[in-house]
């Protein structure tokens, strides 16, 4: 009898992700959108992971961070993007406002606000735009993601590139396009296994799908240079043509980041080096747990103008751009009283008290100072950490 018992309670315990359950939901009133949620709860203190596939994939991507995780006090999600996998595949524009769509109808079906985005090549800007977007906060892991950079410094030379490729899945011969592009993915030490996944789901994208997702990912109206002050986590490799800057402009988007560049791993990092993957993850969800963002307000008084003259030196001298490139600074700005002209707000927040600290320790506290005493301003200092919003402040919100 104990026996049976056993048994019975094991057959209900998933192996795989192929053993979970599928579910649907339906967006834009036709179009249905495939998921698998396990571990799932009411619970909202219980984190979850949001896994978004990349271009051509779906979610079976994910399966050794499902082996990984299933047994974790966490929410796992895994969602197959509309044109791709059991989702359905319209005959329509595949934009990242589609993509979002579909992720935010999942997680608001299931009760979900705030989640943990892990998405791979495509599924990253895909996240991190849904991070933008739609209400869903939390923090972002991205798996060697895609990037365009249109911030008024790019070349006509990479203009020219970034749109013949967005156009190269156009023709009548994209399957061996995408053929030929699974290739140049793998790295020197890449398993077959992981090159026969792709091949084996990639090619069969339809063709609309293809060029309708390449055609809007190189457009310039999904690329705002917009920081994301969330908790940030990019793993990246250099088989992926990376430039010599791409740390730096990783920190200039995100404020609280953890960088990894690997060396030689091909593009699907997260199955070729799983288990070095999934340790980097769940030690970042536990350590983002830890991390408290700090807000400082600052109110300089002074007379004759003086304050909003100190702060229009600030800005001119270049001492404000480069407090908000340190890491770990989320916002830097100034506002002015409309009670009392003479009174500056300063809104100075960071990721963390250690962040802080670094700032202090730079030469331009110096320069901070110096401008302080030159416009002999006054300070009051205010320290803020966040709270939850109350559910009874709810109804005084108009969002």
């Amino acid at each position: 009898m104990l026996l049976t018992i056993l048994l019975v309670g094991c057959s209900h315990q998933p192996q795989t992700l192929d053993d979970v359950k599928s579910e649907f939901i339906t967006i834009d009133e036709v179009v249905k959108i495939h998921y698998k949620i396990w571990n799932k709860t009411a619970n909202t203190e219980v984190k979850t992971l949001c896994f978004i596939h990349g271009f051509g994939c779906d979610m079976n991507t994910w399966e050794k961070q499902f082996e990984a995780f299933r047994d974790e006090d966490v929410q796992l999600l895994f969602i197959d993007l509309p044109g791709y996998g059991m989702s359905d595949k319209p005959v329509t524009d595949y934009t990242f406002d589609f993509f979002a769509r579909a992720i935010d109808g999942v997680l608001n079906t299931n009760g979900i606000t705030d989640a943990v985005f892990v998405g791979h090549s495509l599924g990253t800007p895909v996240c991190r735009h849904t991070l933008m977007t739609t209400a869903h906060g939390g923090a972002l892991v991205d798996v060697d993601g895609v990037y365009c950079f249109y911030d008024g410094s790019e070349t006509p030379e990479y203009v020219e590139a970034v749109e013949q490729f967005g156009h190269s899945f156009d023709g009548p011969d994209c399957r061996e396009v995408i053929t030929g592009f699974v290739s140049s993915l793998a790295g020197k030490d890449t398993p077959q296994w992981v090159t026969d996944y792709a091949m084996s789901v990639m090619p069969e994208t339809p063709q609309y799908v293809a060029s309708s997702t390449m055609q809007h990912l190189v457009e310039r109206k999904w690329w705002p240079n917009c920081r994301l002050s969330l908790p940030v986590m990019v793993i990246c490799t250099q088989n992926s043509g990376l430039e010599a800057d791409n740390e730096q402009k990783m920190r200039a988007l995100y404020p609280q980041l953890d960088y990894t560049e690997l060396k030689d791993c091909g593009h699907f990092i997260h199955m070729e080096q799983a288990e070095m993957f999934n340790e980097k993850l769940k030690e970042f969800i536990t350590i983002k747990e830890k991390e408290m963002p700090i807000t400082v307000n600052i109110k300089y008084t002074g007379v004759d103008g003086n304050a909003l003259k100190f702060a229009e030196e600030m800005t001119a001298s270049g001492t404000v751009a480069a407090i908000r490139a340190e890491e770990g600074n989320l916002r830097y700005e100034y506002y002015q009283s409309l009670d009392d002209p003479e009174t500056l707000l300063l809104i100075d927040s960071w990721a963390s008290q250690e962040a802080i600290d670094r700032h202090h320790a730079t030469p331009m506290m110096a320069t901070i100072a110096a401008l302080r005493e030159k416009y002999d301003l006054h300070m009051t200092v205010t320290r803020y950490t966040p709270a939850d919003q109350p559910e009874t402040d709810e109804r005084f919100i108009r969002k």
